[in-house]
């Protein structure tokens, strides 16, 4: 492990232990609840990405959702929203997911109050899923096919060279 994670971890849990007293943490039948939207939300995006996957391409190339802010940090409570960063194929558009995924959303029952903001400085889009604020942001990288550890690998410069500032 790098000395700059563990900092992070150490950093992580010194956190951690000075939000335990103030009960700033949820609940973890809230949590439960937390994780399965964010698996439901998941396997949404994951079946559009399949559906609308140009012929020749693996059914496997679906999506990632991966979280970000309080959530993944571990500080959020009750009333937290949770950031999520959804990363597609290359051959699904910026438009594609605000205008196609967005109009999905607004059909999906679980799914409320859901605003698509694609101009944004950072293209969001803002919805209740399942009674939970969630902040979706968009980005498309160049793989066909997304790796189950995506997270860490944009991490590393080399994996994000080439993309736009807003991804297209």
């Amino acid at each position: 492990m790098s000395s700059c994670i563990e900092q992070e971890a150490t950093m992580t849990k010194e956190l951690l232990a000075a939000l335990e007293p103030r009960h700033i943490r949820e609940e973890k039948l809230v949590a439960r609840r937390r994780q399965n939207a964010l698996k439901e939300l998941e396997g949404m995006i994951s079946a559009w990405v399949n559906e609308v996957r140009p012929e020749g391409y693996p059914p496997s190339s679906g999506c990632r959702l991966l979280t970000c802010g309080s959530y993944i940090l571990g500080v959020n409570d009750s009333r937290s929203d949770i950031d999520c960063l959804c990363v597609v194929p290359h051959f699904i558009s910026h438009d594609d997911f605000f205008t196609d995924f967005c109009e999905i959303l607004r059909d999906t029952p679980q799914a409320a109050e859901v605003c698509g903001i694609p101009e944004a400085f950072v293209p969001i889009i803002k919805m209740k899923y399942r009674g939970f604020d969630v902040d979706l942001l968009f980005a498309q990288v160049t793989h066909a096919d997304i790796p189950e550890d995506i997270g860490e690998q944009l991490m590393e410069d080399k994996n994000i060279l080439g993309l736009e500032s807003k991804t297209n």
